[in-house]
């Protein structure tokens, strides 16, 4: 069978070459974080250390259902990770894990140019 990928050697960069497994969970990534509130709740939690649900609620705004479900999606492509303290068992926590915190500096640096480019779009008389 043909294949279209690339060969794989120590110089192809990984992405490039990732197997098939890594390549659908990329997808479905991308596909989580197209979902309504997916990005907000990824920067909302950019740049605290953790945050309870009904914190992120109250920043994101939404549903409680829509909320459970973007963070459900963000827990199983592992851009985000839950967890417990030891002196409140009972407050569940959500925080960026590393790869979390990477597409969420990548969004939020896309979000401030093309808000710049618009500032200076209007700036320039564009209507619209």
């Amino acid at each position: 069978m043909l294949s279209l990928s690339p060969p794989c050697s120590r110089r192809t960069p990984r992405r490039v070459c990732a197997t098939p497994l890594q390549k659908q969970r990329r997808i479905q990534t991308y596909k989580y974080l197209s979902r309504p509130r997916a990005v907000e709740t990824l920067l909302s939690l950019l740049d605290v250390e953790d945050e309870g649900l009904e914190d992120l609620l109250e920043k994101i705004g939404g549903s409680h259902t829509t909320a459970m479900n973007r963070l459900r999606e963000l827990l199983v492509s592992g851009l985000v990770e839950k967890f417990v303290t030891p002196r409140t068992s009972r407050r569940v926590y959500y925080r960026l894990t590393a790869e979390g915190r990477k597409i969420a500096a990548l969004v939020q640096e896309a979000e401030n140019k093309l808000r710049q480019r618009l500032v200076e779009a209007k700036a320039a008389g564009f209507q619209g």
